[in-house]
């Protein structure tokens, strides 16, 4: 049969008092605070920041208005000359390529 000894807790009056006559505990005991404070801070400033980046992302009506104005300023053409037909346009890489080879042939004969 074993016999269990019952340890004997401190009171809670005595930690208070202990704490409150040693200055250094309480100086130990602040920064602890601190430094738990500081690290829920980093904790919400790492959670709260990718996920408005996602959120403002994903906000696609204020952006739309600046995207189209963007587009439009990027390729739109100056002048109405710049529209080609796309047969000519043809036709004039077809007549490019035809004298490259022209010009290939009159060399190697």
């Amino acid at each position: 049969m074993r016999i269990s000894r019952k340890r004997k807790e401190p009171d809670n009056k005595d930690n208070k008092q202990l704490i409150d006559t040693d200055p250094e505990m309480t100086e130990m005991l602040e920064l602890e605070d601190k430094k738990f404070e500081l690290e829920v801070f980093q904790i919400t400033l790492h959670l709260i920041v990718p996920v408005t980046m996602l959120w403002i992302a994903n906000q696609t009506e204020w952006f739309d208005d600046y995207m189209i104005q963007n587009k439009k300023e990027l390729w739109t053409l100056e002048k109405e000359d710049q529209y080609q037909d796309p047969k000519e346009f043809r036709e004039r890489i077809q007549k490019i390529q035809e004298e490259k080879l022209l010009q290939v042939a009159g060399r190697a004969s």
